[in-house]
């Protein structure tokens, strides 16, 4: 069942030369972190505070090469220590309270503009899902007209079907507040995901593009090809006129056929085009087009690169800012969510098919058990739906499916 609709996922995996860039970026970040949990038991851990919160503290770690999350209980630690941004001289928490943040959206300043940060990572349509980030816009749009909320993208890719519903959700509250992306990382789903926002930002590391297209047809991937790319292509398009951008950028980033070229005016104006009639080479034929921030600046694809919180808030002209948390927590919120489904999800599964089959075989004793337990498994499927319906999905799990459990239930209940 599965894997039946799995067929029917689209998912945007980037080019290799694209997953070159991606590895290094990540190491470049993990190695610049600084901040340190010294515990109780002599333990001290360095890596990126994500979110703190009076008794617990979300922290990113790098262990052997692989990035973790852990949160860690505040009873747990003898002191925080934050390496403060563009200084050596380290924070201690008590420090950092006497600064303290607003939490709730009637304490920030409606005069100062405010900076909400919205972490875009990781898988797009999983971690990266229209449902945390519709609501992290909605609470910035609170804020009021001095909202500005920053998409910070860190993303390999993942899935078409949510490049379109994500994408009218940055169009509509575009129409509210500022809204504007900041590169570190956007490949594949998550470049298509981000083209619809006027203002793009990168980080020095900063990559993006790399927008070629597979469908899993249950045990390998298979190209987008025919119609099926037609449509992505005119997606994209339409996307691409939402952010302002010349399609032919987008184009180059999907497919290889031909080659881009640009013209530069003397007053910056870009003009592109498909052949090798302008001065400047952007992306040969047979390549995938990827900007790194120097190339993406050199075609005025970018606005600005900014390294730091501090240096985007120049960029964006900012004499004066304060920064929300909201947005962080929501999405992290949200990460831990899925990563409990995808642990739970096809666990439960397993159990329920254990619990069906034991129901319709052996004795009545063992029969009633095993019918309460599909019914438990099955009211935890239910739970799932509503808190993670992609990963649900994923594993075949829909309403219908839902409803054939329930029939099959009440079938074996009424067995003499």
């Amino acid at each position: 069942m599965a894997a039946n609709m799995l067929k029917r996922i689209a998912r945007w995996a980037p080019a290799a030369l694209a997953l070159a860039i991606l590895g290094p970026a990540l190491m470049s970040f993990n190695q610049a972190l600084a901040d340190q949990l010294i515990f109780e038991d002599g333990r001290v851990w360095e890596g990126t505070i994500l979110i703190e919160r009076d008794e617990l503290i979300k922290f990113r770690m790098e262990i052997g090469g692989i990035e973790q999350v852990h949160w860690v209980s505040m009873d747990d630690l003898k002191r925080v220590v934050r390496e403060e941004e563009g200084s050596g001289d380290a924070a201690t928490t008590s420090e950092k309270e006497e600064k303290a943040r607003p939490k709730n959206v009637e304490d920030f300043d409606p005069d100062v503009p405010t900076l909400v940060f919205i972490p875009m990572e990781e898988m797009v349509g999983t971690y990266m899902n229209r449902k945390p980030l519709k609501e992290a816009l909605e609470k910035a749009a609170e804020l009021g007209d001095n909202a500005i909320a920053v998409l910070v993208f860190n993303s390999g890719g993942g899935m078409l079907m949510e490049i379109q519903p994500m994408s009218d959700l940055i169009e509509e509250y575009k129409k509210k507040i500022r809204v504007v992306a900041w590169i570190k990382s956007a490949i594949s789903a998550a470049a298509m995901t981000a083209h619809a926002i006027p203002e793009i930002y990168f980080m020095p590391e900063g990559n993006y593009g790399g927008c070629t297209g597979f469908f899993f047809n249950g045990s390998s991937y298979e190209e987008v090809s025919g119609e099926d790319l037609e449509q992505v292509l005119l997606m994209m398009e339409r996307i691409s006129e939402r952010g302002g951008y010349d399609p032919l950028i987008m184009r180059k980033m999907q497919v290889n056929w031909f080659g881009l070229t640009a013209d530069i005016s003397p007053d910056g104006v870009v003009t592109y085009h498909p052949d090798d009639s302008g001065e400047f080479m952007v992306n040969p034929e047979r390549e995938i087009l990827t900007f790194n921030s120097r190339t993406a600046m050199q075609f005025r694809f970018g606005k600005g690169v900014a390294e730091t919180e501090e240096e985007l808030a120049d960029l964006l002209q900012l004499t004066e800012w304060q920064r929300a948390d909201f947005g962080e927590e929501i999405m992290w919120d949200w990460h831990e969510n899925i990563k409990s489904a995808e642990a739970q999800i096809p666990e439960i599964m397993v159990k329920l098919q254990r619990a069906l089959g034991e129901a319709g075989s052996g004795n009545e004793k063992t029969r009633r058990r095993a019918l309460g337990q599909a019914r438990r498994y099955l009211n935890q499927l239910r739970v799932w739906l509503k808190k993670a319906e992609i990963i649900c999905m994923m594993n075949g799990i829909n309403e219908d499916t839902l409803r054939q459990i329930d029939r099959q239930i009440r079938d074996l209940a009424r067995r003499d």
